[in-house]
């Protein structure tokens, strides 16, 4: 008999206690039994109570452990009650009530509308007109329903809780006399504020809904109008949207809660962020409070006064001070903006050198770099070998110096220089805590004995210039981290590269650098060149030209590293190890360290020394010259370009090295790839680039052998991409659903899928590539709307507009105008969709008019909508967006057509916002010679996937001079065709579109579709093509075990923690969400965390409780129940140990699973430690403990139930999971079988 034991690993029953009154204490206040400040008297009163032989530090992070429990939710509640009461109020969106609308229950079911729903009642009696009964309802029972309480309110709704006098309540006395000594404009704004309040959402509809108010955030509206604080970084954020905002749905119970997401996508970081937010936030103001403009005006001087006096390397400091003003006046009612001396504590906490938060919490501080000097293991081996770690520069830094005492940015200048001669911080973070102090990335040494002798060769140069140190050992010293090194061939050549993979790995080092770290660089590219070709030739027009190009040798190792973080570039060489002292090629911050330099070099180079026209990319810098100016350069004894000889001797003069034969000069030159001719002024690609760009593409898209590649080889192709787009500008629409697609994905060797659009994206792409020739830089000058001609018949001018109504377009100088419905299906969380298909539309006018004889190469559309100027200017939007993108760039391209999109003020656009709303007699008004023309918007810009299915239908009939008539044996040959090319699935979905094209020309064509030839062919194309499931492989015993025997000893409590967790999922059949926390914070909750009080141990297993369930939202708990099992690998021995070093270490915590740092384990924390043990050739993740241990219950001869059971699969799901040979499975499939036919 099996012995039940609730105590085990250490908690002694006055612990378990404790445990048990916090918890409850949470429980009390989540479901509003108690207040927050009886919840925390209640927590600290038990945790001080406890007898413990923790310190108070162990004791203050229980109770934050249990705050922040109360914080969760205080957050859900907050969230959920927001949205009701929008609801409640007759929001826009929230519950689906039961007046005929289908509401979707658990398991995917529809529900019954339900009337009785409290909060459908009340929110239609609060906020919804009555409507008409199907019943007969008498007078007498109508008012008999109604409470005697109800009164109607100002606005003839009726309210059913009874209003208290105000004037019986206790502040009413001292309000009256507040008010007496308020300013007038202070009471004035407290009169607008208590009208709004009666019915803020009534106000807020109303003001949204008049004609002049201004674009701003709906959200925000509703601070301005409560008299609270606007948030700036959502109207910041709302300057620059593209789409909607994100919604998340939550359902409690019956209750639907729609909310926008709660992350604004961009921040105030600067003076310019914040003068562009506040004159949209002061624009809106004054239009609700037009009295406070002056105060308004008064603030904004303000603040652009302390950003002008605080160094902008402080200026967050100064946005900091602005959000605490403004939070205070938002908070009180008798202050303003404008009492700047009311304020001053708050500019000293935040802005002043001695202010808490200053200190407590510096802007711009390297946290990374400090941490790692006060790293003791670091400290201890930088101190005992000094000689391993150098600065290594040839740069005279004295002379650079000297060069700069009149740069503009002197903090700049200073910083670089210190780097220059203490080393450079590759602006990584702090270590994380779960990183190991030493770590060794281990790759198989190389075996091609062509590559060894070049690391050899390598290896003995960098030694011997001193970047490399002498071999100290096969070991690593404490502190050290090591990375893998490759040797790849160069491109175009039969030479060798070395290559340092920073990012091999679980601990890699580029991991600790993040992207936004070292955004903002900026290299100069095909455009910018374009401008100084056309300014040279205004200048002299008709001079020949000469182009030159020089090249720094080995530019990133001039740059050397701090000795923090050179312990950290330890390169191995044949079993020796050597230490990096310098800028490595492979570092994520690498290319930001150079630039730094460089660009202070580059502002010598033209500030000092003249060179007019120098452009940079990376290591390369180039320019256009007149031929008859030329130097002489001593060193190479020889002529060379004026600016070119100049860089030179400058370069010379800083010591920076160069190689004689990468200097170059002539009118045709490749530069950094691109082909440039000086004669004709144009730039290509080389026929060789636009081989490679084109056959990565197309490898890329190729579904054979796979249509999954990694995130590393999206971020690769997009970066070729990216440089071609220097010459194809217009084909930039090509990375929006590749972008889309690769989007918050962060594991470099994780599968994404490559779905339809991305591949019709790129095909497109590759399309445009073959046939177009690059760019001519003299055709690309720069024009606006306002300079096109009335009289040249080669301009053409649009004013475009569109409402709910439709879409209008204008073009003045016909006196023509065009209307159009909306058309159906047209996406409607895109906000501006409308706008930007008028857009698309107005240019697909032109084509007949040039057909017809009419030569317009230049073509200006003037748009009321920032948003649809922006995707325009840019080329640049999410997917929903991109068709019409698509479809503009196509007619552009195929009539030579040159656009510009600028934006207009809604009040200048009358014409076309009058044709948009169907007001044609307002239209006729202002243009008395108005003709108007209904028309179709472009079908392809609507990303139609039936008109996709009929061109793909037409294009097959063309090529196998098929006729178009869609009889059974042509659509059965189209299916066999397409099925070797694209998902068999979506070619169900193209006959589905077919259909409806040509069902209009060919009624058959839906009887013909579904005859038994054409069904056949479907089925035989899924079988033959289909491709399979790309399911993890299943982890093994033999898997754990191996795992097992390399657990160091004794073992850290993070190194139990993972092995219960391991052994739990694998024999628990347990999902990895219900071990982890996931690494978004937004998706947190403690409501998914499993308790340490829930676990029972026996003799021969343990369980605990299983909070929640990923599908279920009415899941009430279930216990994973794991047993013993042999030696090797049995988890209750590995569950328990773990257990005891928790209870040691965290005896009052609630949380059952916890890392030595006290924090919930993450999904990638767990990720990381399994992918150190299993690489990804392993094909091992999260998913493999569930997949391998429902596979071992089936090898161990367990029958279907009790697998289905152990899994707590509700169905026959279970089945996919087990992975090995059909003939167990069937073996299993039989049991299952004949088990339920004996049962019934």
């Amino acid at each position: 008999m099996t012995t039940q034991r609730e105590e085990n690993g250490g908690l002694q029953a006055s612990q378990r206690a404790t445990i048990s009154k916090c918890e409850q204490v949470v429980d009390d206040y989540r479901t509003r039994r108690l207040a927050r400040a009886s919840a925390v008297r209640a927590l600290t009163t038990a945790l001080s109570a406890a007898e413990t032989s923790l310190d108070d530090a162990a004791i203050d992070a229980t109770l934050d452990s249990y705050l922040a429990q109360l914080d969760d939710a205080d957050r859900i509640r907050e969230e959920a009650g927001r949205d009701l009461q929008q609801r409640f109020r007759g929001g826009a969106e929230g519950v689906q009530d039961g007046s005929g609308s289908k509401r979707i229950g658990r398991d995917g079911e529809e529900d019954h509308p339900r009337r009785d729903t409290q909060s459908t009642l009340r929110s239609r009696s609060t906020s919804e007109p009555r409507e008409q009964s199907t019943h007969a309802t008498s007078p007498t029972e109508e008012e008999g329903s109604r409470s005697p309480s109800c009164e109607p309110s100002s606005d003839g709704h009726r309210d059913k809780r009874q209003r208290p006098d105000s004037t019986k309540f206790p502040w009413a006395a001292s309000e009256q006399s507040a008010a007496s000594n308020l300013r007038p404009e202070l009471l004035e704004t407290l009169d607008h504020l208590k009208r709004f309040s009666t019915d803020i959402k009534y106000t807020k509809s109303h003001l949204i809904n008049s004609a002049g108010a201004p674009e701003f955030p709906e959200a925000e509206w509703t601070n301005i109008l409560s008299g609270h604080a606007v948030d700036l970084d959502r109207v910041l954020s709302n300057v620059y949207a593209h789409s909607s905002d994100d919604k998340h749905i939550q359902h409690l119970g019956d209750v639907e809660l729609r909310y926008k997401s709660l992350t604004p996508v961009k921040t105030v970081q600067s003076a310019g962020d914040w003068v562009i937010a506040w004159q949209r936030t002061a624009l809106a103001t004054t239009y609700a409070f037009p009295h406070r403009r002056a105060e308004l005006d008064a603030y904004h001087a303000h603040i652009f006064s302390l950003f002008s006096a605080v160094d902008k390397s402080l200026h967050q400091r100064v946005i900091h001070y602005d959000r605490a003003v403004r939070k205070r006046v938002g908070s009180v009612r008798n202050l303003l903006l404008s009492d700047i001396d009311q304020f001053s504590t708050l500019r000293t906490l935040w802005i002043d050198s001695c202010g808490a938060n200053v200190v407590s919490n510096p802007d711009g501080s390297a946290s990374g770099s400090r941490s790692m000097r006060l790293d003791p293991v670091v400290n201890a081996t930088l101190t005992a070998r000094p000689d391993l770690f150098q600065i290594v520069t040839p740069i005279k830094v004295d002379v650079f110096e000297s060069l700069l005492v009149d740069h503009p940015n002197q903090p700049f200048v200073r910083s670089v220089c210190r780097g220059l001669r203490e080393g450079f911080w590759p602006y990584a973070d702090e270590k994380p805590d779960d990183y190991p102090d030493t770590w060794d990335e281990v790759r198989p040494p190389l075996t091609d004995e062509r590559a060894c002798q070049f690391l050899r060769d390598q290896r003995d140069e960098e030694i011997a210039l001193g970047r490399y140190s002498p071999p100290f050992g096969p070991d690593l010293l404490p502190g050290m981290y090591s990375m893998p090194i490759h040797v790849v061939p160069k491109p175009h050549s039969d030479k060798l590269r070395l290559i340092n993979n920073l990012s091999a790995g679980p601990y890699s080092l580029n991991s600790m650098i993040r992207p936004e770290s070292i955004r903002g660089a900026v290299l100069d590219g095909m455009p910018l060149f374009g401008a100084e070709i056309r300014r040279l030739r205004r200048e002299f027009p008709g001079e020949p030209l000469i182009l030159w190009k020089s090249d720094v040798s080995q530019a990133y190792r001039r740059i050397p590293i701090s000795p923090f973080w050179q312990i950290r570039q330890i390169v191995t060489i044949e079993g020796q190890r050597h230490v990096d002292r310098c800028n490595p090629f492979g570092g994520r911050g690498s290319l930001r360290l150079w630039l730094a330099f460089y660009s202070l070099v580059a502002w010598i180079a033209v500030i000092k020394r003249h060179i007019d026209r120098l452009l940079c990319y990376v290591d390369d810098s180039w320019g256009i010259t007149l031929l008859r100016r030329a130097l002489w350069y001593a060193r190479h004894r020889m002529y060379r370009p004026e600016d070119q000889t100049r860089l030179l001797i400058l370069w010379d003069d800083l010591g920076i090295n160069h190689d004689d034969p990468k200097q170059l000069a002539d009118i045709l030159l490749t530069v950094i790839g691109f082909l440039i001719d000086a004669v004709n002024l144009t730039a290509s690609l080389p026929p060789d680039s636009k081989s490679l760009l084109l056959d990565a593409v197309r490898a890329f898209i190729d579904p054979n052998p796979s249509r999954r590649r990694t995130l590393a080889e999206f971020r690769a192709l997009a970066g070729h991409i990216n440089w071609a787009f220097n010459v194809y500008p217009l084909l930039k629409p090509a990375l929006s659903n590749l972008y889309a697609k690769i989007a918050d994905k962060d594991f470099q060797d994780a599968p994404v899928y490559v779905n339809k659009a991305i591949r019709a994206d790129l095909t497109w792409f590759a399309s445009h590539v073959e046939r177009l020739p690059g760019v001519h830089f003299l055709a690309a000058t720069a024009w606006s709307p306002a300079d096109l001609d009335v009289f040249s018949p080669s301009d053409e001018l649009a004013f475009v507009d569109a409402s709910p109504y439709g879409l209008g377009i204008y073009f003045p100088w016909l006196h023509m105008g065009f209307y159009a419905p909306p058309p159906p299906h047209t996406p409607t969380e895109a906000i501006f969709f409308l706008e930007a298909l008028a857009v698309c539309s107005a240019l697909h006018r032109l084509p007949p008019w040039i057909l017809t004889g009419r030569p317009i190469h230049r073509f200006g559309v003037l748009s009321d909508n920032t948003n649809t100027v922006s995707i325009f200017h840019s080329l640049k939007a999410e997917p929903i967006y991109n068709p019409i993108l698509i479809s503009t760039v196509d007619i552009r391209i195929s009539f030579d057509i040159d656009m510009r999109v600028d934006h207009i003020p809604g009040e200048l656009n009358l014409v076309a916002d009058a044709l948009s709303r169907r007001d044609f007699q307002r239209a006729r008004r202002h243009d008395p010679q108005l003709v108007i023309f209904p028309f179709i918007p472009p079908r392809d810009a609507l990303g139609d996937c039936a008109l996709t299915a009929l061109r793909c239908y037409l294009s097959f009939c063309e090529r196998q001079r098929l006729s178009v008539d869609p009889t059974p044996d042509t659509l059965s040959l189209f299916v066999a065709y397409e099925g070797q090319h694209i998902d068999p699935r979506s070619v169900d979905s193209y006959l589905s579109g077919i259909c409806a094209e040509l069902e209009p020309f060919y009624p058959d064509v839906r009887r013909n579709r579904l005859s038994r030839l054409v069904r056949d062919t479907l089925k035989g194309s899924r079988r033959l093509y289909s491709k399979p499931v790309r399911r993890k492989a299943p982890l093994t015993a033999s898997d754990i075990a191996t795992f097992h025997s390399s657990l160091p000893s004794p073992p850290s409590h993070d190194d139990l923690l993972f092995f219960a967790l391991l052994l739990t999922g694998f024999h628990g059949l347990a999902r990895l969400g219900d071990l982890v926390w996931p690494d978004r914070v937004r998706n947190r909750t403690y409501s998914t965390v499993s308790r340490r009080l829930s676990v029972q141990i026996a003799d021969d297993h343990y369980s605990f409780l299983l909070q929640t369930h990923k599908s279920d939202a009415f899941f009430e708990g279930d216990r994973i129940l794991v047993e013993k099992h042999h030696p090797g690998s049995d988890p209750m021995r590995a569950f328990t140990n773990y257990l005891a070093s928790r209870d040691r270490l965290f005896p009052f915590r609630s949380e059952l699973w916890l890392r030595a740092s006290g924090s919930i384990p993450l999904r990638g924390w767990f990720l990381r430690r399994l992918s150190a043990v299993f690489p990804p050739s392993t094909n091992i993740s999260g998913h493999s403990m569930r997949a391998g241990g429902a596979t071992s219950l089936a090898l161990a001869g367990a029958s279907g139930d009790t697998i289905r059971s152990v899994g707590r699969w509700s169905s026959d799901a279970w089945q996919r999971y087990v992975r090995k040979h059909p003939s167990l499975l069937h073996a299993i499939l039989s049991t299952h079988q004949n088990e339920a036919s004996r049962s019934a």
